[in-house]
């Protein structure tokens, strides 16, 4: 069985979010490996947004799976490879469905806008 999920975010939402709240944001959204990666941009908002896209599209690929489970975001990784390709890693709670299911995403970004598609295979 295969499912998707796909998710479009404007970059300045997540900027305005991270300025208004700052790192209460942070920590509630992202893994602290995120934090740290996304930080050592120019242009961070940009990766943030591009992470939390896949987040999203991820959380939504898992829910067309199992619509009565709840997948919190900051329990979502998503990390980069050596050649900057996006890896999910599913922690705390969810870590049990690593075992279960193989979760691919893209992930891409700009200026504006940032958008990801996340596709959930069974093993």
């Amino acid at each position: 069985m295969i499912k998707l999920g796909t998710d479009i975010i404007e970059v300045i939402r997540i900027k305005n979010s991270i300025e208004k709240y700052g790192e209460k944001f942070l920590k509630k959204v992202f893994s602290e490996r995120e934090i740290e990666y996304c930080k050592k941009f120019k242009y961070s908002d940009e990766r943030f947004a591009g992470k939390f896209a896949a987040k999203e599209a991820t959380q939504k690929a898992l829910m067309a799976k199992m619509p009565d489970t709840t997948f919190p975001l900051n329990q979502i990784e998503i990390q980069n490879d050596d050649f900057g390709r996006p890896v999910i890693y599913l922690t705390g709670e969810l870590e049990k469905y690593n075992q279960k299911y193989r979760l691919e995403v893209s992930v891409s970004h700009i200026k504006e806008i940032a958008t990801a598609t996340t596709i959930l295979v069974e093993k």
